[in-house]
């Protein structure tokens, strides 16, 4: 992690610092300490006592010894691993845990490369255009991940139906394809619908994959119970 954060300051170096939007370029200067430093200090400060407040209502005892012979039901990954694991009952476990995050990853990976001569770049959610878009992006995303989760645990296992056709295939690419397909089809409509430019564009498909991760997270923690069937959080 240090040598990560060594390599993403110098390349913040390299290329002359981070983006200044254009509407502030003429702004004063302020010197990092005491003017960042002071809040940071302050933030870190109230988070800390937040969080010392909650441990000490809140009870969180350990469980018993865990038993290698037995497995609790339903046996869930730490929160930030659900929707990982909320993917695995709706893919195949290549696509589940390898190619989809591995997607996800490359394509955050590449985002510093875009060549992108916007002007609103440096400005949060860059323009009305932008905070329109996030907003419908955030909403498709809810619809759509709600939708993908009612329909496959709905729809019977291509699996059964079709045993002649390999797992990977119906339970892997078919599904895949037809989420990216899906993705793409509503982010060029967005964009076609708003005249977003490229920035915009990145900005309302990080919100849409957010919104649905984050969705998947919730599923898989509050509306899974016994088998990871979906079931009402108070039946959990």
């Amino acid at each position: 992690m240090l040598a990560l954060m060594g390599y993403h300051f110098w390349r913040i170096r390299k290329a002359g610092g981070v983006i200044v939007a254009e509407r502030d370029s003429d702004s004063p200067m302020v010197d990092t300490n005491p003017h960042l430093v002071n809040r940071e200090f302050v933030v870190a400060t109230v988070l800390l006592a937040a969080i010392f407040f909650l441990s000490s209502i809140l009870d969180a005892p350990l469980r018993e010894r865990a038993n290698p012979s037995f497995s609790p039901n339903p046996a869930k990954a730490p929160w930030y691993f659900m929707g990982l694991q909320e993917l695995l009952i709706h893919f195949h476990p290549l696509f589940a845990v390898v190619v989809i995050p591995v997607t996800v990853l490359a394509a955050a990976l590449w985002l510093p490369f875009i060549n992108r001569t916007d002007a609103n770049q440096g400005i949060w959610f860059l323009s009305d255009r932008g905070i329109r878009s996030a907003k419908i992006s955030l909403g498709a995303g809810a619809v759509f991940t709600t939708l993908f989760i009612g329909l496959s645990e709905l729809l019977p296992d291509p699996g059964m139906l079709i045993p002649a056709v390999p797992a990977l295939l119906t339970s892997g690419l078919v599904p895949f394809i037809l989420v990216a397909l899906t993705m793409w089809l509503f982010l060029k409509s967005l964009r076609t619908r708003l005249a977003l430019n490229r920035s915009e564009i990145i900005q309302s498909a990080i919100v849409l994959m957010i919104t649905s991760y984050t969705l998947l997270t919730i599923t898989g923690i509050f509306f899974r119970g016994e088998g990871m069937n979906l079931m009402w959080p108070w039946q959990v």
